[in-house]
């Protein structure tokens, strides 16, 4: 079973069903049923930009939040 999957960039918004990738940065004030956020490790979010990106990536979940990380997790979390 195959679920199609968009790609959401900068200047191109598509209508928002089913599932899609995009940019935290671009979440800012959205908010989606579920949220799986990838490289939430220490490697990738460790700055306080870093802190604040992760913070809207988190809080757009409604019902289901997912981080994966390859290593140690952020001391952010």
């Amino acid at each position: 079973d195959r679920s199609d999957i968009q790609l959401v960039q900068e200047g191109s918004m598509p209508e928002l069903q089913g599932g899609f990738i995009m940019p935290v940065y671009m979440s800012k004030g959205l908010e989606f049923d579920a949220v799986l956020i990838c490289d939430a490790d220490q490697k990738n979010y460790k700055s306080e930009e870093d802190k604040n990106l992760l913070y809207i990536a988190c809080t757009r979940a409604l019902h289901r939040l997912g981080l994966f990380g390859i290593g140690e997790a952020s001391p952010l979390l």
